[in-house]
C-alpha cells in the first residue's frame, strides 16, 4: 500500500464515519496486547512473539484515533540471531456495532526499526485489520481485544526487488478506559397518587370535609366556606334584599333595615366650629348611601348632638346646621330628600357626662334613627 493510498483511505474512513455516527464521544482508554508476528517469507524467520501498548481517544461512540507502541522478536531460521522489531503508530479504530461483543476495523500506519544484526533499517508503513471488542464491564469499562494487522512495510532494502514487504500480527490482550465509569443514577420515586374524590381541590387524605358538592368554595381542609356577605349584616349576598347596609343597622331576614332603632355615626366629624364636613366623614356618609339606596323604601331622621361647652342657643343652631349637612350630603349622592329628616338637639339630649373629656366626645355625635322600614 502506498503512503498515497493510504491518505486517501484514511480520509475516506474518518469523514465517512463522522457524518454516519453523531454520539457522544467516551473517555480515553489503554491497550496493553500481547503478540504473535508472521514474518514475510523473505525474512527467513521464525514466527515470533512481542507486545503492543495503545492508547485510545474517542471521537464518538464508534470512531477513535489510537496511537501504538510495539515490539516483536523473531528468530532467524537460517541462524541464531534473532530480528527485532521496534514501531509506533497512528491508527483510526471504528466499531461496527454498539453491543457487548463488537467487532470493528484498524487502518493506519506508522514507523518501524528493523534491528537486524548488522544491518539495521528505518522504514515507514501502512496497516490495516480488523478484530473483536468483549466488554466484561467492571467500573474502568474494561473489555478483552482480539485483532489482526497486515503490516506493509515501505523499504528496498530488506528484500532486493521489491520496495515492499508484509508482516501480519494477532494480538490479544486487555483494553481499560482510563475514568472510572459512573453507574446510572436511580430513577426518581414515581409520584405520588393524589386521590380528590369530591373533586374540591383538597386531597381526601387532608379532607376535613368529604363529599363536597360540585363548584362549592372551600377552604385549606376542603370544608366549604361561608356564602360571602359583602355589607356584613348576616344575610348572605344571594339572599340579601337590601345590599349595602351601613355596618351596626340591625336587619330581618331578608338583609333590610328594620324600624325603631338608632344608629351612632361617632366618626362623622365637622371642621372646627364649623358645619362643614371632613373628608373621613364624607368617606363614611357615602357608604351610608350606598345602604340607603340598597332599601330605598327606609326613611331616617337625622338628629344632630353637641356637647355642653358655649350657650346653649349657639349649640342648638350648629347641631341642626350640622344634621342639615349630613342630610345634604346623602341626597347629593342619590338618596331622595323625602326620605331624609334632619333636626339639631343641641346639647338637650347628652347620652354621657358633659364634665370630662370623654363624656363630651361621646355627647357630640350624629344618630341615625331609622322611621320606616
Amino acid at each position: 500500500m502506498k503512503p498515497t493510498t493510504l491518505a486517501v483511505a484514511l480520509a475516506l474512513c474518518c469523514g465517512a464515519s463522522t457524518a454516519a455516527m453523531a454520539d457522544e464521544a467516551k473517555g480515553p482508554y489503554m491497550g496493553v496486547l500481547g503478540s504473535y508476528m508472521f514474518p514475510d517469507s523473505s525474512r527467513n524467520d521464525d514466527d515470533g512473539l512481542g507486545a503492543r501498548l495503545l492508547f485510545g481517544f474517542p471521537m464518538n461512540n464508534y470512531l477513535s484515533s489510537e496511537i501504538s507502541l510495539f515490539a516483536n522478536r523473531a528468530e532467524h531460521n537460517y541462524d541464531n540471531n534473532d530480528d527485532r522489531l521496534l514501531g509506533a503508530g497512528f491508527d483510526l479504530n471504528m466499531k461496527l456495532a454498539k453491543t457487548r461483543l463488537a467487532p470493528f476495523l484498524l487502518i493506519g500506519g506508522g514507523y518501524q526499526h528493523d534491528d537486524i544484526p548488522n544491518n539495521g533499517q528505518d522504514s515507514g508503513y501502512a496497516n490495516a485489520g480488523g478484530g473483536l471488542l468483549w466488554n466484561v464491564g467492571g467500573n474502568r469499562d474494561t473489555s478483552i481485544r482480539l485483532e489482526g494487522r497486515r503490516l506493509a512495510i515501505f523499504n528496498d532494502e530488506l528484500n532486493p526487488g521489491r520496495d515492499h514487504i508484509y508482516d501480519t500480527q494477532v494480538n490479544l490482550g486487555v483494553q481499560v478506559a482510563l475514568s472510572t465509569t459512573q453507574p446510572a443514577p436511580p430513577p426518581p420515586p414515581p409520584p405520588p397518587v393524589v386521590i380528590d374524590s369530591d373533586g374540591d381541590g383538597v386531597t381526601d387524605k387532608q379532607d376535613a370535609s368529604p363529599g363536597t358538592l360540585p363548584r362549592t368554595a372551600v377552604d385549606s381542609r376542603g370544608c366549604p366556606l361561608p356564602p360571602p356577605d359583602s355589607d356584613g349584616d348576616g344575610v348572605p349576598d344571594d339572599r340579601d334584599a337590601c345590599p349595602n347596609t351601613t355596618r351596626g343597622l340591625k336587619v330581618d331576614a331578608r338583609g333590610c333595615a328594620i324600624k325603631a332603632q338608632v344608629l351612632v355615626l361617632r366618626d362623622v366629624n365637622f371642621e372646627f366650629d364649623s358645619a362643614a364636613l371632613t373628608a373621613d366623614a364624607r368617606n363614611i356618609l357615602d357608604g351610608v348611601a350606598a345602604g340607603l339606596k340598597g332599601q330605598p323604601s327606609m326613611e331616617v331622621h337625622i338628629e344632630g348632638h353637641t356637647d355642653s361647652k358655649g350657650a346653649d342657643a349657639y349649640n342648638l343652631r350648629l347641631s341642626k346646621a350640622r344634621a342639615e349637612s349630613v342630610r345634604n350630603h346623602l341626597i347629593q349622592n342619590g338618596v331622595s330628600a323625602n326620605r331624609l329628616k334632619a333636626q339639631g338637639y343641641g346639647e338637650s339630649k347628652p347620652v354621657a357626662d358633659n364634665k370630662t373629656d370623654d363624656g363630651r366626645a361621646m355627647n357630640r355625635r350624629v344618630e341615625f334613627k331609622v322611621i320606616k322600614e
